[in-house]
């Protein structure tokens, strides 16, 4: 559809050139390179995400910690490291 809509600007004298029909300069990477490129997916440790629930819970008033309730029971689960 691109294409067919350049061809119309090519005939109506907007453009000299369809640059969907160039052959290309630059090839796309190999997905082994796209993946080597990923950066590293960094986690909370306990401490942090305490850390935010807590926030969470005390500064945002999050309606998913009753008012009453001390400790954060978040939504998600949260599994710790064995010893």
């Amino acid at each position: 559809m691109l294409g067919a809509t350049l061809d119309a600007a090519i005939d109506d004298g907007h453009l000299t050139v369809n640059p969907s029909k160039k052959k290309r300069t630059v090839k796309p990477p190999k997905s082994s390179e796209v993946r080597a490129q990923k950066p590293e997916i960094a986690t909370w440790t306990t401490e942090q995400l305490q850390t935010f629930l807590t926030w969470n819970r005390d500064e945002l008033e999050d309606e998913l910690f009753p008012s009453g309730d001390s400790s954060p029971t978040p939504a998600c689960a949260v599994r710790t490291p064995s010893p």
